[in-house]
């Protein structure tokens, strides 16, 4: 019984020594984990904050570190991007439907795989009256945080030591794009998140000044961080770089909505009435939602 007394009281104080450098939604699930999840959660706390003493001691990562923890991550963020929506939803659905053996039993399966595929399972699952179920997706989402946080480190370490590599730079964008879409951070580290973001489409788009590719994304990135001056900036420039094209119709649509400029939108609207484009039918629906249903 003293084990267990001291078990718990250790997990508190490295609970209490992480708290001053977590946000509070990540606080709150390490809190849950300590004190619902018998035995493991403690230990769990214990076994992060060793970990987290053990890199501050030695500095940042070595290259061997960098090499294998780097590149085993990288490779499992590229495969939960090809992860096919359909399964994500199987899962939810399970969530929902199945009694609480059969949701446990998926849960663990989970925090065995790959938990960055089911985000959305996850974020249900946290939320289900099934404590127990609520524990294992609690700790499998901090996994999740955990892994972008070192991921992230890793990409903006590399960056720094090598800022005129563009193929880094790419594949920092795309983690963190990742990171954003996944949500399950605050909603200021989601915020910062989308400002480097936006800075590294804009070095990328200097270095490739033709990637219409890049323009858009950059384009979806200012909208979400509300920059509409910005985003349209580069509106102009993709259309001076690119010429004309159904999604950058659709961004221009979208932000003159957003701004609430309707003199504006009716042009966008217009200039795609009088386009030789091609366009998809989700191209025409713009048309045709924003004439009244008349192309």
């Amino acid at each position: 019984m003293i084990y267990i007394i001291l078990l718990y009281f250790a997990s508190f104080a490295a609970w209490l020594a992480r708290l001053k450098s977590k946000n509070k939604s990540e606080a709150f699930y390490l809190l849950v984990i300590i004190i619902l999840i018998p035995a493991f959660g403690p230990l769990y706390m214990i076994v992060q904050y060793i970990q987290e003493a053990l890199v501050k001691s030695h500095g940042r990562p070595d290259e061997a570190f960098e090499d294998l923890y780097f590149r085993d991550s990288q490779e499992a963020f590229i495969r939960a991007n090809k992860q096919k929506e359909s399964d994500i939803v199987s899962i939810t659905d399970a969530l929902i439907l199945f009694d609480s053996t059969v949701k446990k039993n998926m849960l663990i399966n989970l925090l065995k795989s790959d938990s960055i595929k089911h985000i959305e399972a996850l974020k249900i699952a946290l939320l289900d009256e099934d404590t127990e179920a609520s524990h294992y997706a609690a700790v499998a989402l901090m996994d999740v945080k955990s892994s972008f946080s070192k991921l992230l480190y890793e990409y903006s370490r590399l960056v720094e030591k090598n800022p005129e590599d563009y193929n880094l730079k790419r594949q920092y964008a795309s983690v963190l794009e990742s990171y954003v879409r996944c949500a399950i951070d605050s909603k200021k580290a989601v915020e910062k998140a989308l400002n480097i973001l936006s800075a590294l489409y804009g070095e990328l788009i200097e270095a490739e000044k033709s990637s219409k590719e890049l323009y858009l994304r950059k384009i979806e990135c200012d909208i979400k961080r509300k920059d509409y001056q910005r985003a349209e900036e580069y509106c102009n420039r993709l259309s001076e770089a690119c010429g004309e094209s159904e999604e950058l119709y659709a961004n221009m649509a979208k932000l003159y909505y957003l701004k609430q400029d309707g003199e504006k939108l009716a042009e966008v609207i217009q200039s795609m009435k009088d386009s030789k484009l091609k366009f998809t039918n989700k191209g025409l629906e713009i048309i045709r939602f924003w004439s009244g249903g008349a192309v």
